[in-house]
């Protein structure tokens, strides 16, 4: 339970700007459809890049802490990367359903 709410943590970092990308790529789905999806994908992909990027140089510091508590920088990133990439197609697949 401890290292689920250290990853949580972790995923505030960078919640309001993945939040704000998915809502955008939400918008543009419904808007135009099933055939934007290969290029919000992409999108997705790297904006999640651009976040690794900037994560991993501005809180430097903060991975000692996560590391001193048994969390790697590797697994801090595969698990809120996936949760958010999943969340992210779930979203859009439930829109898909939902036309």
């Amino acid at each position: 339970m401890k290292k689920i709410r250290l990853i949580i943590t972790f995923y505030y970092n960078f919640l309001f700007v993945s939040s704000v990308i998915t809502y955008c790529c939400y918008d543009i789905f419904k808007r135009y459809g099933v055939v934007t999806f290969s290029s919000l994908f992409w999108f997705k992909v790297f904006t999640l890049g651009i976040i690794y990027y900037f994560t991993s140089s501005y809180k430097q510091k903060e991975f000692y802490y996560y590391q001193n508590l048994g969390l790697s920088k590797k697994l801090l990133f595969t698990v809120t990367f996936s949760f958010d990439f999943i969340l992210f197609l779930t979203i859009l697949y439930l829109l898909y359903r939902s036309q």
